[in-house]
């Protein structure tokens, strides 16, 4: 891994360059935490570096939780942006004019203050961990594509076994649940928790020896959401005067990182063994963390705080008359206590924010 090494680091060097202090956006997964441990021993003699992370008001977030952690061993601030429920009616129409299309979740909107708050103390600049799950394989949808092409392949059962201990499922669930995927087209959460599988449109054929692993990982890289994901924070930052730098997608750590073995990518059974290594050091417990998905409050704030808010926008959207009738029919059900996805009033409610910025500008032009 001594060529790894080499280039995320003059990759951070090059990024270094910049007459400003430079921030971290900090989270509590191990791609900006490896990324933070190394950015501040690269820099630490020339630089007072910070970071920042934003919780949620009354909502436990275990990544501010170990955002916090890391900057106290390291002695390093750690500035908190805190979003309520009050701040998103005013901060999501302002996003929506930047974006200039519908965008996903409270994340985003929580994404945009961080923006806003680094601004108003002066800090332009931030590093963020971006990319790390996409060249090394770190999400759920990677880890079973490789263990199905170890064990249809029998390349290294040494490995095959670590990496099924690791995953905590059986070898015929992973199994499964990987030709759901491929037979989808891909078409799922990078997590597998959802599989969008239409029976009727089946046309995938599965070839058992393919590494499939590898063709997703390309297919991600080349048009997947990572260009999505990389043009909102774009807007998101720009809007606020700020510039996001991205050390693991430099191109040259890219390329090389797609090419690194499984033995050395996995190492040990452990998805993204040669970041976990960086935190390690620092903490044994983070280090060995399982990726998690990231949850926001957004289903209870609908429910509760925001449900007013959140009805405004989708009669109004109804008022409209831009989709078809039936897509308000089941909303009622989406406000049951017992609900534990708001993600389709989510996307109403931004639609109508997305229709509500278009009348405004066309009133500019008349």
């Amino acid at each position: 891994m001594d060529k790894f090494n080499f280039l995320l680091n003059n990759s951070i060097k090059i990024r270094q360059r910049s007459n400003r202090i430079i921030n971290f956006h900090l989270s509590g997964g191990i791609d900006s935490n490896s990324l933070f441990l190394l950015t501040n021993k690269l820099w630490n003699k020339n630089y007072n570096l910070t970071a920042s992370t934003y919780t949620y008001k009354g909502f436990f977030n275990n990544e501010y939780e170990v955002a916090k952690k890391i900057c106290k061993k390291l002695n390093l601030k750690n500035f908190k942006v805190e979003i309520s429920p009050k701040d998103i009616p005013d901060l999501a129409p302002k996003l929506q004019y930047y974006q200039d299309e519908p965008f996903g979740g409270l994340g985003a909107v929580s994404e945009y203050k961080q923006h806003l708050e680094q601004k108003k103390i002066g800090n332009i600049i931030s590093f963020e961990g971006m990319g790390g799950d996409e060249i090394l394989g770190g999400y759920n949808s990677h880890f079973y594509l490789v263990i199905r092409f170890l064990y249809y392949s029998n390349t290294n059962n040494a490995l095959l076994k670590k990496l099924v201990k690791y995953s905590g499922q059986s070898l015929k669930k992973i199994l499964l649940i990987s030709e759901k995927f491929i037979l989808s087209g891909f078409n799922g959460n990078t997590d597998l928790s959802e599989i969008r599988l239409k029976k009727s449109k089946i046309k995938n054929k599965i070839y058992n020896f393919k590494n499939y692993y590898d063709f997703l990982s390309f297919k991600e890289i080349n048009d997947g959401s990572l260009f999505r994901t990389l043009r909102f924070r774009d807007r998101s930052s720009a809007a606020c005067g700020r510039e996001l730098r991205f050390p693991f997608l430099d191109h040259n750590l890219l390329v090389h990182s797609m090419a690194i073995p499984l033995e050395l990518k996995f190492k040990n059974g452990i998805t993204k063994s040669p970041l976990r290594e960086i935190v390690f050091k620092i903490d044994e417990k983070v280090a060995m963390e399982r990726k998690k998905s990231v949850h926001s409050p957004q289903t209870s704030w609908f429910l509760n705080d925001l449900k007013d808010w959140a009805m405004d926008n989708i009669n109004s959207l109804n008022y409209k008359k831009v989709i078809e009738k039936k897509y308000f029919l089941k909303v009622n059900n989406f406000f049951k206590p017992k609900v534990n996805n708001t993600f389709y009033l989510w996307q109403l409610v931004n639609l109508n924010l997305f229709y509500e910025n278009l009348k405004k500008n066309n009133l500019r032009n008349d």
